[in-house]
């Protein structure tokens, strides 16, 4: 599937181009990982804008009924840089490692090898987002996570 960033778009499956991308890593330091090879990045693209449309609930509307994501908005009428940011970052988060896959210790209450022994803490992967945190904060003023419960702090005055 080639990438489609059309604003607005019936067909649209990314918020930013390939030459977008190119361009935020041109001025990002640590940026070695975004290669050369075009395919890839259209996955990567790709795939980064449907994690973010599945699993941010967004506090937006989409400019058009007709429009496949969830970006442009009704408001601003395009996709606004925190968007495109957070596109990109996580594009490049996924890259070298699958963050839809299960855990390699899924099922595992321990494991023994010799006087070895390992014991997974599975607290400290609960509530794990496939959303990395520094990616989240770049959006959190226009969505939330999904299953992330909302709080609102009250204040007396």
């Amino acid at each position: 599937m080639a990438l489609d960033a059309t604003l607005g778009g019936e067909n649209s499956n990314s918020y930013v181009t390939v030459q977008e991308a190119d361009d935020y890593f041109d001025n990002r330091l640590h940026s070695d990982l975004w290669i050369d090879d075009v395919a890839i990045k259209e996955k990567a693209l790709i795939t980064a804008t449907r994690m973010l449309e599945r699993y941010v609930d967004w506090l937006v509307l989409p400019f058009s009924d007709d429009q496949a994501l969830t970006w442009p908005d009704s408001i601003t009428e395009e996709i606004i840089d925190e968007v495109k940011e957070a596109t990109f970052e996580l594009a490049y988060n996924i890259i070298p490692e699958d963050r839809t896959a299960e855990s390699d210790l899924k099922g595992f209450k321990s494991l023994k090898v010799g006087s070895l022994s390992i014991a997974p803490d599975k607290e400290d992967r609960k509530g794990q987002n496939l959303i990395p945190d520094y990616i989240y904060q770049i959006i959190k003023d226009y969505g939330t996570l999904s299953g992330a419960s909302a709080f609102i702090e009250l204040q007396r005055g």
